[in-house]
């Protein structure tokens, strides 16, 4: 399930194409494009049909000159995988795989948004229980979520599910209490589609205190707005205690989010900012 996730965006792009005069093998080959643009995170996937384009160089082109945004190969499964920043290649034109001497074009067909597209996700601490919250911009296909919880942050597990929409090109907003809390913890939902596909958020920590380090670590880093807070305990996350400098030395705005988690000014350019912390200084990167 793709869902809470800012615009995701699949594209199938067109099947089987005419080869250039120059090639000696049928194209029989199919490529379409993946957009996450929640995480920035896209990719051209490449799948071919036929073994002699196998180990091929891709080249994509993009823009009315033409202009080669990014290449990749073949591999000997008949696939290619080439990522990209969202956003940077809405204008590709071509893809073309060259192999001796040879060249094969394929050309970019209709896109279509992929199931799930997520807005947010926090964490609070009430009392002794964690509520999350987060909405979809719009479903399509979407199954429901599975909330998983960690106590490390690397290895997580089931706490919970709901329910998604199915079909929705309208904001939802969702929630779960989690009554199991106990002091810290990391959470994170899997959207499943209901083709049994899935995806992850991103992970938010809340601190109650119980079992709090010693030492605030901040992630993700580099990180695109939100910044969550780690060590720090739940009730110390305030406006009194934090604040965020560019390298410049002047304030940047910020938002508190959740318990443990803030959100930076997302129209901010990319860059190295200064989180400071209860008077202790972080060095963030801006993607």
């Amino acid at each position: 399930m793709k869902k809470i996730y800012s615009i995701i965006g699949l594209s199938i792009l067109s099947a089987t194409f005419a080869p250039k005069a120059s090639a000696q093998a049928p194209c029989n080959t199919f490529s379409n494009i993946l957009e996450d643009l929640t995480n920035g995170n896209c990719r051209v996937e490449i799948l071919s049909n036929n073994s002699t384009w196998f180990g091929a160089v891709v080249e994509i082109y993009a823009g009315n000159d033409n202009v080669t945004r990014a290449t990749g190969v073949i591999d000997i499964t008949g696939r290619a995988v080439i990522p990209f920043i969202c956003g940077t290649m809405n204008d590709i034109t071509v893809i073309e795989l060259k192999k001796n001497g040879n060249v094969c074009e394929v050309f970019i067909g209709e896109r279509i948004v992929l199931p799930i597209v997520l807005g947010a996700f926090n964490a609070s601490l009430k009392g002794s229980t964690v509520v999350l919250n987060w909405n979809s911009v719009q479903e399509a296909m979407s199954s429901h979520f599975d909330v998983e919880k960690s106590s490390d942050g690397k290895s997580f597990s089931s706490v919970g599910t709901v329910k998604a929409a199915g079909f929705s090109y309208k904001s939802i907003n969702y929630s779960f209490t989690d009554k199991s809390f106990a002091g810290t913890g990391f959470y994170r939902l899997k959207l499943v589609d209901l083709d049994g596909k899935s995806k992850y958020s991103k992970v938010v920590y809340v601190n109650g205190g119980s079992g709090a380090s010693t030492t605030l670590s901040v992630f993700p880093n580099p990180f695109r707005s939100d910044v969550q807070l780690k060590g720090i305990n739940a009730s110390d996350v305030n406006k009194s205690n934090i604040r965020v400098f560019n390298v410049a030395g002047a304030e940047v705005g910020f938002k508190i989010t959740g318990s443990n988690s803030i959100s930076i000014d997302a129209g901010l350019p990319q860059g190295v900012y200064i989180l400071s912390v209860k008077g202790q200084r972080y060095k963030l990167v801006k993607e």
